[in-house]
């Protein structure tokens, strides 16, 4: 968590319970004593199971937080629709059942959808995923995990639909593993041919679930809880002034991982690397204006922004923070 300065982010808000995140998984322990509180829909197939993999994700991005209780989500506070995807019986998540839940959550007007399966699905599958997004441009973002294979380009995962010049609410999320103390990406592209957004830490901690234990924590690694990483992070910022849109959000979460104070692009790649206090804070600043002013060599480069981190002019009398950095 430090990694991505997430308690630095902590300063600006800790989450909302009107954030409203829906998570399309296998299944979730919905008793599980860090997740009940935060659950406001127990949804999915009729005879949905629990699962390790599901738990953990909701837990990631909203176990209850400051309740001296097991582990703190990214949302400390928010608002969990979890949608259950597997059978009992060891059918495994389908796009299809995803797709119907996530039809679901739509209609119930969620900020975030969550979806950490993978590929590949046929041309109609993502065409279903991408009707889903259009509708939904104005209200939800949707974070996909990008697959942690190989594959090529003429199979499809929602993930690729980051790169549809027709969405601009969706985000593709890639994992990044620790060996000998430093962070690299499991991929550079999707396995499946899509193109990363952004980078995060693979391997966390948080809520699970053992058959044979009552409220269970563990860790585990893959694309798949990266992904409620970001998924969070877009719910902080949400926190921060629910009248974003969620092409505001994805930009906060672009821009502050780009700008962020390590500059962690990752070597060989065009992303980087989640950075939650700089995300926060150029959501918190955009309220009243934000001025960036860069010095290279003589000439000064400077960018006025107000709202939507986009470019644009701050008018006499307006409150700014002004950020100057050397390069």
């Amino acid at each position: 968590l430090e990694y991505i300065k997430l308690p630095s982010a902590w300063d600006y808000t800790t989450g909302n319970p009107s954030i409203r995140v829906a998570v399309l998984d296998r299944g979730f322990d919905v008793e599980h004593e860090d997740l009940k509180d935060q659950i406001v829909v127990d949804g999915g197939l009729l005879f949905r199971k629990p699962s390790q993999h599901g738990t953990l994700i909701a837990g990631i991005i909203g176990a209850t937080g400051d309740n001296e209780t097991g582990v703190t989500g990214v949302l400390w506070d928010s608002s969990l629709l979890l949608y259950g995807l597997e059978l009992p019986w060891g059918l495994d998540i389908s796009s299809i059942s995803a797709i119907d839940a996530a039809e679901d959550a739509l209609d119930l007007d969620v900020n975030i959808l969550n979806y950490s399966g993978g590929g590949p699905y046929s041309a109609v599958e993502n065409w279903a995923w991408k009707q889903l997004a259009l509708r939904s441009g104005k209200n939800t973002l949707f974070v996909f995990a990008t697959d942690n294979g190989s594959g090529d380009d003429s199979n499809s995962s929602p993930s690729s639909l980051a790169n549809d010049p027709d969405l601009d609410n969706v985000i593709s999320v890639t994992a990044l593993s620790y060996d000998d103390e430093t962070w690299a990406p499991v991929l550079e592209l999707d396995g499946f041919g899509g193109k990363v957004s952004v980078a995060a830490p693979g391997y966390v901690y948080s809520t699970s679930y053992n058959e044979f234990s009552k409220n269970w924590y563990g860790g585990n690694f893959g694309t798949s809880f990266a992904t409620p990483l970001v998924s969070g992070l877009a719910g902080l910022i949400w926190s921060t002034n629910p009248e974003f849109t969620p092409k505001q959000v994805k930009e906060f979460i672009l821009l502050g991982a780009e700008q962020g104070g390590n500059g962690r692009r990752v070597p060989g790649t065009e992303f980087y690397v989640i950075d939650a206090a700089e995300s926060l804070k150029l959501a918190t600043a955009s309220k009243e204006g934000f001025v960036e002013m860069k010095l290279r060599g003589d000439v000064l480069d400077v960018k006025t922004y107000r709202g939507a981190i986009v470019p644009g002019a701050i008018a006499a009398g307006d409150t700014v923070d002004l950020q100057i950095t050397y390069d």
